[in-house]
């Protein structure tokens, strides 16, 4: 919630305070006892507007502006800014974010952090996201079925990498199916 007049928001264990004009935003994790800031755009640039999204070991921003082309997101577990470059320029990213992921959906892209292995990972589509369409984000782990390829994407927070498993080729188990007992 924010303080005050001052734009600070702040949980438990982070604290964030993006700068008036919003082009650098700067992070405090309890844990670690530092702060770190990011720059997201050169003080010259056009309208850029910043809002913190505030999860239990991260903050992910939200960006609205001409051309945002760069995410970020402020670890608790390292204290640091995890930035992201967008292989495509979008008008906004708005996060999605559990206790330990943070994910953005971007045309044909899904980007996706992990906390506990303070990395990002991007899952390419092969068409883009239709809107209201979503990856599901839960505690540890972002799942997203694609519709085209019947294929199950999955975002583990562990490991902070994507696997893809196609569940219409997947080998069954072993065991015969055994016939049920009419009543």
């Amino acid at each position: 919630q924010p303080f005050g007049d001052a734009n600070v928001m702040a949980t438990p264990r982070i604290v964030i305070v993006p700068s008036k004009n919003g082009r650098v935003v700067t992070g405090y994790s309890i844990e670690t006892g530092e702060a770190k800031s990011i720059r997201l755009a050169d003080d010259e640039a056009g309208g850029l507007t910043v809002d913190p999204v505030l999860g239990m070991s991260l903050a992910a921003l939200q960006l609205k502006g001409a051309a945002v082309d760069r995410i970020a997101v402020f670890s608790v577990t390292d204290g640091a800014w995890h930035p992201q470059d967008l292989a495509e320029a979008a008008n906004e990213a708005i996060p999605m974010i559990g206790p330990a992921i943070a994910v953005y959906c971007m045309g044909r892209r899904i980007y996706a952090f992990s906390v506990m292995a303070n990395r990002w990972d991007v899952l390419e589509l092969s068409k883009p996201l239709m809107p209201g369409e979503y990856p599901s984000v839960n505690v540890e782990m972002v799942t997203y079925v694609s519709p085209e390829d019947s294929r199950l994407h999955i975002f583990g927070a562990k490991n902070g990498k994507w696997t893809s498993i196609d569940v219409e080729k997947l080998p069954e188990n072993d065991e015969p199916r055994k016939a049920i007992p009419a009543q």
